[in-house]
């Protein structure tokens, strides 16, 4: 009898503890069904990312350590843009991008050039490509060039078109800016920079900045901080519908809306443009610079934007700049940080 009940009371704990174990058991099933299904599904958008973002270039072979690190720095670049642009979800007005794009029908390449990135020395790649008969080094090369370049229907009909490449150039943000004041404003040549100067002027005026040359006939231009007021004052018009040198990289190629399978930098245009060259099988130019010679650094950066009253400007600015900052993968300028100390 006691024996039977002890058998009895250790059949009931057995049933309630398959009866607890059993949901938990198939509660572990399922998590590890999900995270498996979760891990093959991430393992296929990795493939289809991996297919989306530029392919490397035809008849190259791992052995290539060249080819192969620049590959994955462009993997990185692009992957990086369309991660940080669905994050964002910044989307633009396509009838405001740029027009008068460069390109080659030869290699099938359309390139959305962004003033202050060293674009001249792309505009020479591509007259070489296409065997352009432009005379380089000369003032009127860039002029000469607009008639090389492509526009409205036939722009958009190659950007859409999945076969041509689609590259741009970008810079340093804060970099670009001190470089457009120093080359268009600072001394500015021609009447377009010469009317920017005295829209700058006008602008400001309205505003009460505290400055008296604004009024007065012996106005010689805008100082540094003068141009900062200016585009942070006049955000978003300076920034986004304003002059090509200093308006924003988003808005001037819209990389959150076009798939661009090569994006360089400035900072690495000796690799990148082998790169690309390789990429598109156009051949290598053997005068590259290894950098951009008149590469603008963060002391002359430091030397322009410490000069910027009031100081909160330079946090504005780059508050409006942000987009170009993240999309692109630059790090805050460390002026940030160094006026942030001396405050």
């Amino acid at each position: 009898m006691f024996s039977c009940f002890t058998l009895r009371r250790n059949n009931y704990w057995r049933i309630i503890a398959i009866s607890l174990l059993l949901p938990a058991m198939l509660i572990l099933l399922m998590v590890y069904y999900n995270n498996s299904q979760t891990a093959r599904f991430a393992t296929i958008k990795d493939e289809l990312q991996v297919q989306l973002v530029d392919p490397l270039p035809k008849n190259q072979t791992k052995k290539d350590d060249f080819t192969t690190k620049i590959h994955q720095r462009m993997k990185e670049r692009v992957a990086h843009v369309q991660k940080t642009c669905q994050e964002l979800g910044i989307r633009h007005d396509m009838n405001k991008m740029r027009d008068e794009l460069i390109y080659s029908d030869q290699y099938k390449t359309i390139f959305c050039q962004i003033p202050k990135t060293g674009i001249t020395h792309w505009k020479y790649l591509f007259a070489d490509m296409d065997d352009i008969e432009l005379k380089k080094g000369t003032t009127g090369f860039s002029k000469k060039y607009k008639e090389y370049q492509i526009t409205g229907e036939e722009k958009d009909k190659r950007l859409m078109d999945p076969n041509w490449f689609k590259m741009t150039v970008v810079r340093e943000p804060f970099e670009r800016l001190v470089s457009a004041y120093r080359n268009k404003l600072l001394h500015p040549r021609g009447l377009v920079m010469t009317n920017e100067s005295e829209t700058m002027r006008a602008f400001l005026s309205k505003k009460d900045i505290s400055n008296k040359a604004y009024k007065e006939s012996n106005w010689k231009g805008p100082t540094f901080s003068d141009f900062v007021n200016y585009l942070v004052l006049n955000n978003p018009e300076s920034v986004t519908n304003g002059n090509l040198h200093w308006m924003k990289f988003t808005s001037l190629c819209q990389p959150c809306d076009f798939h661009y399978d090569i994006i360089a930098h400035q900072e690495t245009v000796a690799e990148d443009s082998k790169y690309t060259l390789k990429l598109i099988g156009a051949p290598e130019d053997p005068t590259l610079d290894p950098a951009y010679k008149h590469h603008t650094d963060d002391d002359l950066v430091f030397q322009f934007f410490s000069t910027v009253k009031p100081r909160e400007r330079v946090f504005q600015l780059y508050n409006i700049l942000l987009d170009d900052y993240i999309i692109f993968g630059y790090p805050p300028p460390p002026i940030l940080k160094q006026l942030s100390k001396n405050a």
